[in-house]
Formats: structure tokens, C-alpha cells, sequence
């Protein structure tokens, strides 16, 4: 994780990469839609555009059935301007028996709705690609 953050990036990352790692390793698909604004789009490896917070939500409740036992982020930049921002970092997967079965790097541009940080743009990809 960055060295040294300031205390509302640090918010901004536990309330979005935090929640994302709790929401995704409990299975919990509408806990990672609700880190999504209401227009979001997320941009996942071989896939179309995936528009808005409920297809977001449906769509990793598809990645949370195919046996990925959890995910782990690392932040490694981030920086926010008002009421937007970006975070960069990597993410690991874990099988069902704690092995690696993924790792990759994410941006996330970050935007301010009803007072809270929520995911406006994300975009990730594996690196190598995953198994």
C-alpha cells in the first residue's frame, strides 16, 4: 500500500477497496454493486461495456460462482480532485485450497454520489492472464 496517504484517500480506499475485498470474499453481489454509481461502467478483459450498477452487480454474481475463493487488492497510487478521484493497484485471486489462481492490476475513477465515494469508471485486467 501507498506510504504515506491522505486521510481522505484513505477513506476513499477503505470505503471502496475494503468493502469491495469484504463484499467479494463474502459472495455478497450486492455489496459490490452498491460500490458502483448508479451510471457506472465497468470495462472487464474480453468483454463488452458492462452500463450501470444492477448489470455491474449481475455481473459478479456470474465471477463469484466460477470457485474463486477470495481476492486481495493492494493500493498502489491514488490521488482525488473535489469529488473525483482515481485509485491504481494490483489484486490477487485465491482458489478454493488458498492457491494462486490470478493476479492483475485495476484503475478506478472514483466520484462522490449522495455524499459517498462510489466506483464511476473501472477497468482491470490479469497480468499474466488468469487460469
Amino acid at each position: 500500500m501507498v506510504e504515506t496517504i491522505p486521510a481522505e484517500i484513505k477513506d476513499a480506499y477503505s470505503s471502496i477497496c475494503g468493502k469491495f475485498e469484504t463484499s467479494f470474499n463474502n459472495k455478497d453481489s450486492s455489496g459490490l454493486g452498491d460500490l458502483y454509481t448508479k451510471d457506472a461502467k465497468m470495462m472487464p478483459p474480453d468483454m463488452d461495456i458492462v452500463v450501470g450498477r444492477s448489470a455491474i452487480q449481475e455481473f459478479w454474481q456470474g465471477a463469484l460462482a466460477v470457485g474463486i475463493k477470495s481476492y486481495e487488492g493492494e493500493l498502489a497510487e491514488a490521488e482525488l480532485f473535489g469529488d473525483t478521484g482515481y485509485l491504481v493497484g494490483t489484486y490477487k485471486l485465491l482458489g478454493q485450497e488458498g492457491e494462486s489462481i490470478g493476479n492483475g492490476k485495476f484503475m478506478s475513477i472514483l466520484k462522490k454520489e449522495e455524499g459517498k465515494w462510489k466506483v464511476h469508471r473501472d477497468i482491470y485486467n490479469s497480468s499474466p492472464p488468469a487460469k
